[in-house]
């Protein structure tokens, strides 16, 4: 995986954010923070650190949430 080295601001919320590629070799804007499971769930929507989608999660994953969830001004 190589996201942008440094994260840069949402031009919509000026939150954090990094560019991650897909297998697709289209880029994913997330929030520069790594996430981490602290449970299961069934409902989380992670991209790991290989671009691949991980719908569901355990404990302990890590990956990215795509910033299209969490960017305030889109939703």
């Amino acid at each position: 995986m190589n996201p942008s080295d440094k994260p840069i601001p949402c031009k919509r919320c000026q939150q954090n954010i990094l560019f991650i590629p897909l297998p697709s070799g289209k880029f994913m804007p997330v929030d520069a923070h790594m996430f981490v499971a602290k449970e299961d769930s069934v409902d989380v929507i992670i991209y790991r650190t290989d671009g691949m989608k991980q719908k569901g999660v355990k404990r302990g994953d890590v990956g990215f949430i795509s910033h299209f969830e969490t960017c305030g001004v889109i939703k």
